[in-house]
């Protein structure tokens, strides 16, 4: 249930819907085991998403698990990499090819930017660091090193 209320959190400040009372719902959940939950997705799923979305999903772990993080980006957060990471899509990338990779891509790009101003340098050495460590260091970054 927690996984639907947050999809819903994010597909709703994506569309500017009102979210009180979805954020209502999650505003006493205890985030430490879904911060565990979302690291085993992570880890689990890290091959088949690349290096790039990990990075990505890497960050927002970094932050969901930051006890200051608020209730409303958390849930945004763990809206956002479960559902790049699941196996279901609102829009399949089977189905409708490179335009069933955008829904994911757009869901965890609009939660980068919302919490980018907690992604500390410090973050970002972790982010690294676990890259490295899943990737191996040579692994390329981008599309464009990967030419």
């Amino acid at each position: 249930m927690l996984i639907t209320i947050c999809v819903l959190i994010l597909a709703y400040m994506i569309m500017g819907k009102d979210i009180k009372p979805l954020l209502e719902k999650v505003k006493d959940i205890d985030w430490k085991g879904y911060c565990t939950e979302a690291w085993e997705k992570i880890k689990k799923y890290s091959k088949k998403i690349g290096r790039v979305t990990c990075d990505k999903c890497l960050k927002l772990w970094y932050v969901l698990e930051d006890p200051t993080t608020p209730v409303l980006e958390k849930a945004l957060i763990y809206g956002a990499i479960i559902y790049t990471i699941s196996p279901w899509s609102l829009a399949s990338a089977a189905k409708y090819g490179i335009f069933g990779v955008l829904d994911e891509a757009v869901a965890i790009n609009f939660v980068i930017n919302r919490v980018s101003k907690r992604i500390t340098p410090d973050i970002e050495n972790k982010v690294k660091c676990t890259l490295d460590e899943w990737f191996g260091s040579d692994y390329p970054t981008s599309s464009v090193e990967a030419k």
